[in-house]
Parts: C-alpha cells; sequence; structure tokens
C-alpha cells in the first residue's frame, strides 16, 4: 500500500499488471479514436501500440493497487498530467508535468474535444491508471476525464462518479518524456 491521506484514498485491493492493462484496454480499446492513432503510427492495434508505453514506463515491473478516490473534485486538480510527448508540445506551456488544475486554467484545454466529451457523459464508474511519485500522482492512462474533472472543479460543477485510481509507486525515479511512437519494421 502506499502512503495516501486516508480521507482522500480508500484502498482496495492489489492488482496485478494484467489487471491493470485490462483496465487500460477497457478505457480505450475498441474506440475509433486510439484504434486510429495506433494504425496511424504503423502497429497492427490497440495493444502493440500501447505496450510501446508499457515499455517505456515500465509498468509490467510495477507493484499495483486499487484505491478509490473520496471526493475527485478536490483531489485531481492537484494530480499531475503523465510524460506524453504530444501533451509537451501541445498543453504543457513549459512545465513537465503539470496539474490537472494549471491544464484547466488553459483555453486549448476549455475547448479541448476530449474532456468537453468527457464532461458531458462523465462514467458513473470509472478508473485511471497513475505513478505514485515523490508525494505526487502522476496520470498514465485517463487524461482527459482528469481535465474534465479539473474543468468542473474550477466552475463548481459537479461531477457524478465514483472514481478510482490503479496506482503503483514509482518514488525516487526520473519520469522521462514517453509517446509518439512509430512502429519501426
Amino acid at each position: 500500500m502506499l502512503n495516501l491521506p486516508a480521507e482522500q484514498y480508500k484502498w482496495i485491493r492489489e492488482l496485478s499488471f494484467a489487471d491493470v492493462f485490462e483496465i487500460w484496454r477497457r478505457n480505450e480499446e475498441g474506440k475509433e479514436q486510439w484504434e486510429s492513432h495506433a494504425r496511424e503510427r504503423g502497429f497492427r492495434g490497440w495493444e502493440e501500440w500501447r505496450m510501446r508505453y508499457v515499455k517505456a514506463l515500465g509498468l509490467r515491473k510495477r507493484h499495483w493497487s486499487l484505491y478509490q478516490v473520496i471526493n475527485p473534485l478536490a483531489v485531481v486538480p492537484k494530480w499531475r498530467g503523465g510524460p506524453f510527448k504530444t501533451w509537451m508540445e501541445r498543453h504543457y506551456g513549459g512545465i513537465f508535468t503539470p496539474t490537472f488544475a494549471q491544464l484547466a486554467k488553459q483555453p486549448d484545454m476549455q475547448k479541448h474535444a476530449g474532456p468537453k466529451e468527457a464532461q458531458g457523459a462523465f462514467p458513473r464508474t470509472t478508473t485511471v491508471i497513475a505513478l505514485f511519485r515523490d508525494g505526487q500522482l502522476v496520470v498514465i492512462e485517463g487524461m482527459h476525464r482528469c481535465v474534465a474533472i479539473a474543468l468542473a472543479a474550477r466552475v463548481g460543477r459537479p461531477i457524478e462518479t465514483s472514481l478510482f485510481a490503479a496506482l503503483a509507486d514509482a518514488s525516487g525515479e526520473e519520469l522521462k518524456p514517453v509517446g509518439q511512437f512509430k512502429k519501426t519494421h
């Protein structure tokens, strides 16, 4: 278990990496947006493409646990965006892993289709994947949903959801930028 504030997180159970990858699969696989990303980069499908992220971030070797987030509107804005090259280039404004509160202040995030779509039909129950690094959560999967929560928190609009987080410890590790993978033959 991670040393997280009990008033903000409730430990549910341990997870295997297979459990974590299945969460990721349920959140993305089969959705045209992600499938087209994979194909455009030369991969056969979603799994082959996402396994590049798994390898680059060392996700398979980590010890995972599932937590329920007690008050997502208060907690998620403090979390940090993942070390994704595309997000860095388009949205981070020179900050390596900005908080979702910082992202929610940016006009491009307020208009971005992903968070807007998530705001309109936010899942009743959802799980994101993150690394706990030096006292902060860095989101690996669930960026658009986290921006949507931070945007709602910014304007005081409630979001009805049971939010869970699959978390693994990465304390003391340097996270390097990842993404923009292309399959080399």
